[in-house]
C-alpha cells in the first residue's frame, strides 16, 4: 500500500508497473551548481553533529552521460515516443552548455519513465525555478506532448523583495518557484472544489441581487482578440455582437439564459448574472502558501510546505489513488498524501 524507496530512483522506477501511478509531483535537482546540506536538530532543538550533505546539484559531462545521451531517442522509441527532437536540442547543448545537456540528460532519463508510470487520466506536477525551467518545458512537451501541458504555476517561495546579489542590485529580485502541470492525456483529474478557496468579500465580489441570490454582471460577448467567430454572430431581441467574436454562447442557450431569468437588460444592453459558487479556484500564480513555518521546519535545504501539496494532491488525484514523488527529499509529499487517504 505505503512503500519508502532508499537508492536511485532510475533503477527502481524501471521496476514499477507501467500505467499504475495516478500522480507524480517531483521536486527534482534545479541545476542550481551549489551543493545544498540538511542541519538536523535534537528533541532540545540544537543542532546534531555537523551539517549533511543532503544532495549535490552540480553537474559535468562525461563518457556516461554522452553515451546516455545518445540512447535517449531510443528509449523514447521503446515506449511510443519520438524522440527526434533531443537530437538537435543534445546537439545544441553538447556544443554551448554541456552541464546543462547532462543535467536534462539525467532529467529526461527519469521523465520518460514517469510517462510510462502514469494511467492515462494521470498527471505530473514539475517543481523547478528559472534556472532551467524553459529547458524542462521543451523536455516535457517532447515526453507528455505539447497539447497535454495544463498550465505553468509560479509560487511565491519567498515575501518581501526577494533574492538580490550582495554587490549591488543589477536584477529584479528572485521570489519564486514554479511548477510546470501536465496530464498523460486529455481526460485527467482535476477536483476544483477540493481547492476552492472562500470569496474574502462576497458582497463586494458580488454586489448585486435578484430572488436567487447575489451575481454581478458579465458581458454576453467574447473578446474581440478572441477572433472571429461566424457561427455566434446573430441578432437576439435587435441587439448584434458589437465585434466579429460575436456572443459566448449559442442563440439556443442565449435564449435559455434570458428565460431563466439569467440576463439583466439594461436599456436595450444585455448583461449576464455570473452568481457566486462555494469559493474561488486558485489562478496559476500562488501568493497564499507560506514556506514552511518554524515548527514545520525539519533541517532539509529544499522543504516545501504542507499546504503547497495538499493543494496539488488534492487537486489532481482522490482518495485511494496512488501519488509518487521520485524525488522525496524529506517526505512531504508522503505525509500530505498520508493525511490525504491517497496511496
Amino acid at each position: 500500500m505505503n512503500r519508502l524507496y532508499y537508492g536511485d530512483n532510475l533503477t527502481i522506477m524501471q521496476e514499477m508497473e507501467s500505467a499504475s501511478v495516478d500522480l507524480i509531483y517531483l521536486d527534482p535537482p534545479f541545476n542550481s551548481n551549489r551543493d545544498y546540506h540538511a542541519i538536523y536538530k535534537s528533541e532540545t532543538g540544537r543542532p546534531i553533529n555537523a551539517q549533511v550533505v543532503a544532495f549535490t546539484d552540480q553537474w559535468e559531462y562525461t563518457a556516461r552521460t554522452e553515451a546516455a545521451s545518445k540512447e535517449l531517442p531510443h528509449a523514447m522509441a521503446a515506449v511510443g515516443i519520438d524522440g527526434t527532437w533531443w537530437l538537435g536540442l543534445a546537439s545544441m547543448l553538447r556544443a554551448s552548455d554541456p552541464p546543462l545537456l547532462a543535467y536534462l540528460t539525467y532529467m529526461t532519463e527519469r521523465l520518460i519513465i514517469m510517462r510510462r508510470l502514469l494511467k492515462p487520466t494521470g498527471s505530473l506536477y514539475l517543481h523547478c525555478d528559472d534556472e532551467a525551467v524553459h529547458y524542462l518545458k521543451i523536455v516535457l512537451d517532447g515526453i507528455f506532448g505539447r497539447t497535454n501541458f495544463r498550465n505553468q504555476i509560479a509560487w511565491q517561495r519567498i515575501k518581501g523583495a526577494g533574492k538580490r546579489s550582495q554587490h549591488g542590485i543589477k536584477n529584479y529580485g528572485r521570489s519564486s518557484d514554479i511548477l510546470l502541470f501536465y496530464s498523460a492525456g486529455k481526460t485527467y483529474t482535476f477536483n476544483a472544489q477540493a481547492i476552492s478557496l472562500l470569496y474574502a468579500d462576497i458582497e463586494k465580489s458580488f454586489p448585486f441581487t435578484d430572488k436567487k441570490g447575489r451575481y454581478k454582471r458579465r458581458s454576453p460577448f467574447r473578446p474581440p482578440g478572441l477572433g472571429p467567430r461566424p457561427n455566434l454572430c446573430y441578432e437576439y431581441k435587435g441587439v448584434f455582437p458589437p465585434h466579429p467574436s460575436g456572443w459566448t454562447v449559442k442563440e439556443s442557450k442565449l435564449a435559455a439564459l434570458d428565460k431563466a431569468g439569467e440576463l439583466e437588460w439594461i436599456g436595450q444592453k444585455p448583461w449576464r448574472k455570473q452568481r457566486p459558487s462555494s469559493g474561488i479556484v486558485p489562478n496559476n500564480i500562488w501568493t497564499d502558501i507560506n514556506p514552511p513555518s518554524k515548527s514545520e521546519r525539519l533541517g532539509y535545504p529544499t522543504q516545501k510546505p504542507l499546504k503547497l501539496l495538499d493543494r496539488i494532491i488534492k487537486a489532481s488525484s482522490n482518495e485511494g489513488d496512488l501519488v509518487l514523488d521520485p524525488f522525496c527529499g524529506c517526505a512531504t509529499t508522503i505525509e500530505a498524501a498520508h493525511r490525504l487517504n491517497r496511496r
